[in-house]
């Protein structure tokens, strides 16, 4: 059975469920922070609260890392006579790892120890980012050769992609850590700065699943996958075995 996919229609889909959930974030961040209802809060804010885990942002996220893992996967599959079969297949474990990591918090586990032993504060109050930063940081120059082995056009759609991700992931997270430090807790400034971030990450991946999804069509030999394109958008590409 095959699935036909529209790279484009498919990005659209994400954006319109991303932009639902910001909505929803934002009105559920002014209540919280502006009215006094525990019950409403614990039961039905925490569902859509962008700062809080394992709710549905927070699963819709790992759906789209997990949906990224898949398609890299499929393609490192497609591509084991490649020489950059293991770059692929790496990304792909990259990816699975944190669909997981947003799922369970598992990032959450490093900052007390880290705060702790390094007295950290500020920007680095939230110490996860700055094992994560250094581990992105040496995957980022590991994939130097790899990504500039891709059309010009797919090395910029990998590099905006990432951009806009750790953009919110690290940047965002460390301007909010910077802001509950300095302010002693959490306020609506801070719930709508975590908004911002997660809504960067979530753009970020959704824009990393029309890149692949638009890579399949024009890039794979053979797909399980009907892939449609623009004809105008594939007939400037010529796509080398990567």
């Amino acid at each position: 059975m095959k699935v036909t996919l529209h790279p484009l229609k498919v990005l659209r889909t994400l954006i319109t469920c991303v932009i639902l959930l910001l909505i929803l974030s934002i009105v559920g961040n002014i209540v919280k922070y502006t009215t006094e209802y525990p019950d409403l809060e614990e039961h039905v804010i925490r569902l859509i609260d962008f700062d809080t885990e394992q709710n549905i942002p927070s699963y819709f996220s790992s759906l789209l890392l997990l949906s990224v893992s898949v398609l890299l996967i499929y393609i490192a599959r497609s591509k084991k006579a490649s020489s950059y079969y293991k770059q692929w297949f790496g990304l792909g474990l990259i990816f699975a790892f944190l669909a997981i990591d947003e799922a369970v918090s598992i990032h959450e586990i490093l900052i007390g120890p880290m705060r702790y032993f390094f007295n950290l504060d500020g920007m680095f109050y939230y110490a996860w980012v700055i094992p994560y930063g250094i581990i992105f940081l040496l995957i980022g120059i590991y994939y130097i050769k790899f990504l500039f082995s891709l059309p010009k056009s797919y090395t910029k759609k990998f590099i905006v992609s990432a951009a806009i991700f750790l953009l919110g992931a690290l940047g965002m997270e460390m301007v909010g850590s910077s802001y509950v430090s300095s302010n002693g807790g959490k306020d609506l400034t801070y719930g709508l700065l975590c908004t911002v971030e997660e809504t960067l990450e979530m753009v970020g991946m959704s824009y990393f699943i029309y890149t692949l999804l638009s890579y399949m069509s024009v890039g794979l030999s053979q797909s399980t996958f009907k892939l449609v394109v623009n004809k105008r958008h594939t007939q400037h590409h010529i796509l080398t075995d990567n």
